[in-house]
């Protein structure tokens, strides 16, 4: 149970290489907090009710949940109740959002930009929903937000498991670099139970 309400995230300095996020919603184990190795506090523990809203958040990554991605055992674990609402997010080295394996979130009013170009990989885009592994249940709520992306302004997607299971995306403003076609990218291949509408798609000009 954590709000985090009306603060300014800015970095000093230039931009690195690395992907560090400036609010990392995460879970506990090793490949994601090293401290961890050797302890018996990387047990997989994720989030619950978790709220940011009304702040401004800049950096390489703006927002972002972790996954177990090395170790199988947690793979299913998944983050619960979040909330990120009413703040301008932007990532320069990847997304202004990227949120994996949560079961539950809603992402609304928010403007969510990635400035990050190099479109050959999975991190310029402005909000990115993905799943991995067998996540049940998953709901996801993305309405009111202006995403803009080189490559995507919003992408849900699952990868190597259980598909999405809701994701409602309503009432945004999505652009791309790419063009209106890559606004919005999601796809009931990925999405068990997908509701598009009253949404505008355009190129990121």
């Amino acid at each position: 149970n954590v709000t985090v309400d009306n603060v300014k995230i800015i970095p000093v300095g230039t931009k690195g290489s690395d992907q560090e996020v400036m609010i990392q919603i995460d879970i506990a184990v090793e490949a994601t907090y090293p401290a961890f190795k050797g302890t018996s506090f990387g047990d997989g523990t994720v989030c619950k009710n978790v709220v940011i809203r009304n702040s401004t958040i800049n950096g390489n990554r703006g927002i972002a949940t972790g996954y177990s991605y090395k170790d199988a055992k947690y793979l299913n674990n998944a983050h619960t109740g979040i909330t990120i609402e009413n703040n301008t997010i932007t990532g320069y080295g990847g997304e202004g959002i990227f949120l994996v394996n949560a079961k539950d979130a809603v992402i609304r009013n928010n403007i969510i930009t990635s400035n990050y170009t190099n479109t050959s990989v999975d991190k310029a885009i402005g909000l990115h929903i993905l799943s991995v592994g067998n996540i049940t249940n998953t709901k996801y709520t993305v309405t009111g937000n202006t995403a803009r992306g080189h490559k995507y302004g919003i992408r849900a997607y699952s990868r190597e498991g259980t598909p999405l299971n809701t994701v409602i995306i309503t009432g945004n403003k999505a652009y791309s670099k790419a063009g209106a076609d890559a606004a919005i990218q999601a796809d009931t291949k990925y999405i068990t139970n997908l509701t598009l509408n009253n949404n505008t798609e355009a190129k990121w000009n």
